[in-house]
């Protein structure tokens, strides 16, 4: 018996295809941005997916199916005439907050505004009513990880902080706080926050890292908590911090710091630190490990070129992922810039004259698994190549999906709109498969992986932007 040849090729990408991972993209219909300052992509609530935009002159929730196709949408009433929007947040299944301000004459009213899984106003409610001075537009926010608690907080002056804890599903202030650092006279800048799901906030303040001042170079971490607070000072007289980081280990109650360090050049990292204790305290044996980079590691992401050095270069850390036995994996990423031309200083017709021409380079990632006692179990590489022009590097970078059973890392192989998205799997003991997830080639999207939100074990709901115009991209494995 004979086969024609033909045939068989076709058995064979049949049966390729059949092995392929089975995956859905779905892309909603174009939503316009004219007149859009701020868009949120709110997520799935209930069995719709929502999107939130602040317009110039309103505020709106745009709601779609499950399938992204669109049904309808609805305006978002927030009280008062001179109001200010600090942040917007899904939380829950079927909830999501505007968190804003009304100002009056001497005072601002602190307010929520509760979205339900239709789109529609469920709540609104006034948490607390404080001086203006208390509510400067500098405000930022944090939150925890289950996105139950908000912080807003700003800087009233150097040396103190105002506090705001919101209880999101309960539409209260749970407490405000002033925050004043004792040791400001010593050159105590802040530098990061974090929030944990019982409400402790963590705040890292650093001083003097700088190459002349490194023999004082030192870190402050404040915990503030219902039934723990401390300062404690963490010195670091070698080395500076190129990158550095707070987060919180829900699991364990562990708070972790975690940088890379360097000494002369702040582009270069020669290797990674971490500081991890128990939320109650520091015990006597915490204390800043360091974790240098082998040459066989820097030859691995460098390549055997002429001339590099034994440092990563403008390397920064993008994300940690904890484990149930306390063991964790930081994520990092190369993202270097170069200015084509200066900034004109001249202005024209009251313009801000001529800008400067920016390439955004945003490649390499490097992934690390560290043991509880700090040890390394394994590292490995991640080789991508992403280059743009001028558009604040929006399009770059990767989105990370989680699951119980492995990561994933979604990017755009490169920036433009007929282009192909890449995957890399990294199962618990580091090994690592590609995999091509789409072509964009015919479907004019520009897609946002780095503003990505998970919204299930195997699905991820993102943007594609370009020419005033938004699609939603929901990417279901």
């Amino acid at each position: 018996m004979t086969y024609n040849p033909a045939y068989i090729l076709f058995l064979f990408f049949l049966f390729a295809a059949y092995l392929l991972p089975a995956q859905e993209v779905l892309i909603s219909q174009e939503v316009n941005l004219r007149n859009t300052k701020k868009y949120v992509i709110l997520g799935k609530k209930e069995n719709n997916i929502q999107l939130f935009r602040d317009r110039e002159s309103a505020q709106e929730v745009d709601v779609f199916d499950e399938n992204l196709s669109y049904k309808y949408s609805r305006d978002v009433k927030l009280e008062g005439d001179n109001n200010k929007i600090f942040a917007v947040i899904g939380h829950g299944k079927n909830e999501s907050s505007v968190i804003y301000g009304s100002y009056l004459k001497d005072s601002v009213r602190l307010r929520q505004y509760v979205i339900n899984g239709d789109g529609e106003m469920k709540d609104t409610s006034t948490l607390i009513t404080v001086e203006k001075k208390q509510l400067r537009s500098n405000l930022k926010y944090a939150y925890s990880e289950n996105e139950q608690r908000l912080l807003l907080f700003n800087n009233v002056k150097d040396d103190k902080l105002n506090l705001f804890m919101i209880n999101l599903p309960k539409r209260t202030l749970s407490w405000e706080a002033s925050v004043v650092i004792k040791n400001k006279s010593e050159g105590y800048r802040f530098l990061d926050m974090v929030v944990s799901n019982e409400e402790d906030v963590f705040i890292l303040y650093e001083k003097a890292n700088n190459r002349y001042m490194v023999d004082d170079h030192a870190f402050m971490l404040y915990h503030l908590g219902e039934d723990a607070q401390y300062f404690v000072e963490l010195t670091m007289p070698d080395y500076l911090s190129k990158d550095s980081h707070l987060t919180y280990d829900e699991l364990n109650n562990n708070i972790l710091l975690i940088g890379l360090y360097t000494q002369a050049n702040r582009s270069s990292a020669l290797g990674y630190f971490t500081f991890s204790s128990s939320r109650n305290g520091i015990g006597s044996s915490d204390e800043i490990l360091f974790s240098p980079f082998d040459a066989s590691f820097i030859e691995e992401v460098n390549g055997k070129r002429k001339g590099v050095n034994n440092t990563l270069d403008y390397y920064f850390i993008k994300d940690v992922i904890f484990q149930k036995d306390g063991s964790f994996v930081w994520i990092g990423e190369m993202y270097k810039q170069y200015v084509r031309r200066a900034p004109s200083p001249y202005n024209r017709g009251g313009g801000s004259g001529l800008q400067g021409y920016i390439d955004h380079y945003t490649e390499d990632i490097v992934v690390f698994s560290v043991d509880k006692d700090g040890s390394e179990s394994w590292r490995n590489v991640i080789f991508k190549k992403q280059f743009s022009q001028d558009d604040d590097a929006t399009y770059s970078s990767f989105f990370l999906m989680k699951s119980p059973s492995r990561l994933r890392l979604f990017f755009n192989d490169e920036i433009k709109r007929s282009n192909t998205v890449s995957a890399y799997h990294l199962d618990p003991l580091g090994n690592m498969k590609r995999e091509t997830v789409m072509n964009t080639e015919y479907e004019n999207l520009k897609l946002r992986f780095q503003d990505g939100i998970q919204i299930a074990n195997e699905s991820l709901l993102l943007a594609s932007e370009g020419s005033g115009m938004l699609n939603l991209v929901k990417i279901s494995l």
